[in-house]
């Protein structure tokens, strides 16, 4: 599987935010909203820096 632009491949999890917005949210709910939050900087921040998965299979 080739990934061409690591952003496309994390899932949204804004859906459960909103949903949840006026409510508590479980602990499961909360480590989901978490995770996804920074799986999102995480290739963000490989975005900018110039890094994909494509890249670092070439260089290794």
């Amino acid at each position: 599987m080739k990934n061409t632009n690591t952003l496309e491949n994390i899932t949204p999890q804004s859906l459960l935010s909103e949903q949840t917005e006026n409510e508590f949210l479980t602990a499961d709910q909360m480590i989901l909203v978490a995770v996804s939050k920074l799986e999102s900087l995480k290739a963000m921040y490989r975005q900018q820096l110039g890094y994909d998965l494509a890249g670092e299979a070439t260089m290794a």
